[in-house]
């Protein structure tokens, strides 16, 4: 919920174009988030800086885009730490291509794209230190993007810099899939009620063909997604590669091996190739 929304001043002040600035008070977004949780919606808020995120995270906020600001000098990383204990249900979609893409083509994203680095990778850390206490999803990760901020159809870039900057090849394939639904479910798929919601699609879903003619808009919503499994969405996507060895062969796998595509049952990519 904040934004640079002075960027056309960066030709004759860099510093202030560059800045972000609050779009909200916090009673504004305590009553958004308030009244969008009542209604059974989830909230997702674009923050870049420090204090944004601290109170997104004190206000259960759904999910933090970019968040570029997570670790920075002066607080070290008392805001992840702090992310860890009252943020549980707020996930990070640190949105890496948008930066990275941003840096190569303006030269004030540089540093943009050096915080951003630095953040993800002292996430990672903390991850590991939590994971080794039994609290593996300390810090909740989705895989995501900006749309148009980069041309469609790169968007596995986003899961190699993950990979790139340390994460483990089988926690990035599971941010860009199950947690993905996670994080963007309906809050109605959420707790004790969502599991046996979960349950009774797995149990209902695998004997009833009437949703086999169930249209796209109903699949979108009420339907699993994420996950190989009886009762949930068919989205699936074949890839030629290795996705468990080295970088390069995960990178190799993720954007050049794409073999097949279907969404929702339906066959989209088929051998590499277009389906008409």
């Amino acid at each position: 919920m904040d934004y640079r929304f002075r960027s056309r001043m960066t030709d004759v002040s860099p510093d202030i174009g560059g800045m972000n600035h609050p779009l909200f008070t916090r009673s504004e977004l305590e009553a958004m988030i308030e009244c969008a949780h009542s209604l059974g919606v989830k909230v997702a808020a674009h923050a870049h800086t420090a204090e944004m995120i601290e109170q997104l995270l004190e206000l259960g906020v759904d999910t933090i885009e970019h968040g570029a600001e997570v670790f920075e000098e002066q607080r070290g990383t008392s805001l992840i730490n702090k992310w860890a204990e009252v943020g549980k249900k707020t996930f990070w979609v640190p949105t890496l291509s948008v930066s990275y893409h941003a840096s190569k083509w303006f030269s004030s994203w540089s540093r943009e794209w050096e915080k951003a680095q630095v953040s993800f990778k002292k996430v990672l850390e903390l991850r590991d230190v939590e994971a080794a206490k039994g609290r593996p999803e300390a810090v909740r990760i989705s895989c995501g993007g900006d749309t148009g901020a980069f041309p469609h159809g790169e968007n596995g870039l986003e899961m190699v810099l993950m990979r790139k900057l340390g994460a483990r090849w089988e926690d990035v394939l599971a941010w860009g899939t199950l947690q993905g639904w996670e994080c963007v479910r309906g809050m109605e798929w959420e707790g004790s009620q969502g599991d046996a919601k979960v349950r009774d699609a797995e149990r209902r879903f695998g004997m009833d063909r009437r949703f086999n003619g169930a249209s796209k808009s109903a699949l979108e919503r009420d339907v699993p997604f994420g996950a190989v499994r009886t009762g949930w969405a068919a989205d699936l996507v074949g890839i030629k590669g290795k996705v468990d060895g080295g970088i390069e062969d995960f990178e190799a796998a993720i954007v050049h091996g794409v073999q097949f595509v279907m969404k929702g049952g339906t066959v989209y990519m088929r051998d590499g190739n277009e389906v008409s």
